[in-house]
């Protein structure tokens, strides 16, 4: 993180979001982790197993979702965010329109604004894989 952050204060906006999505990565290893470790000491509350395909889809989307949003939010560049678009399908077969909304949320003049529609992105995002079909809580 410290790396995203001296990168964007140099105003290297490529090398900030390089740092920002492997940040993005080495998180989403700790919440696995985390998330395994909580399951197994309470498995009166969490019943089931944590690596189901409902839970990978979660993972897939939720880590191309937040690319995309750091993409846009940090570079601006219509080329760096097409990039991060595609690889969200390539990934997920699905257009990150269809999952997340459209990207001009996150391009207001209120950071209060564009903070909360990148929550609502992301939160989005999970609830799609939910509802996907074959996934054991929704679709």
């Amino acid at each position: 993180m410290l790396t995203m952050i001296a990168a964007d204060s140099d105003g290297d906006a490529a090398a900030a979001r390089a740092a920002a999505v492997a940040d993005t990565g080495y998180l989403l290893q700790i919440a696995h982790g985390l998330a395994s470790a909580i399951a197994a000491q309470h498995p009166e509350a969490f019943t089931g197993l944590v690596d189901t395909p409902t839970a990978m889809l979660c993972t897939i989307l939720t880590s191309h979702a937040g690319d995309v949003v750091l993409t846009e939010l940090i570079t601006r560049d219509p080329a760096s965010v097409n990039r991060a678009l595609e690889a969200f399908v390539a990934a997920t077969g699905v257009s990150a329109t269809v999952v997340i909304g459209p990207l001009a949320t996150l391009r207001g003049p209120d950071a209060t604004a564009v903070a909360a529609a990148a929550h609502a992105m992301l939160e989005a995002a999970l609830v799609f894989s939910r509802a996907a079909p074959g996934s054991t809580t929704g679709g």
